[in-house]
């Protein structure tokens, strides 16, 4: 369903700006990639949107929301899997550099 939309959609990832939205992609998807960049159009989000726009089945989110990103302790630049996994943490943040894949392998 995930690749059908972005295919509509034409944009490989979502924009987002509360946790509610992310909380409704999670709850739908159970697994979701979120990007958060101050300034979209930066060298990493561009790395990011690259690897959205290679990846069928992950939902991407991104966002420039200075106060979802303060929700989930975020700095610019940074990646985090969003999930609803029974027996795994919530949230994981990407520890890596911001390449489309080391995104796309995280």
């Amino acid at each position: 369903k995930q690749w059908y939309q972005r295919r509509v959609r034409g944009e490989p990832c979502k924009v987002v700006a509360s946790k509610d939205e992310v909380d409704a992609e999670v709850v739908e998807a159970h697994f979701t990639v979120l990007g958060a960049f101050a300034d979209r159009s930066s060298d990493a989000a561009k790395q990011y949107t690259d690897a959205a726009s290679k990846l069928d089945g992950v939902v991407f989110l991104v966002t420039d929301n200075a106060e979802l990103m303060a929700e989930y302790g975020l700095v610019d630049g940074a990646v985090v899997a969003v999930r609803d996994f029974a027996d795994e943490e919530a949230r994981v943040v990407m520890d890596a550099e911001n390449s489309s894949e080391a995104i796309a392998t995280f």
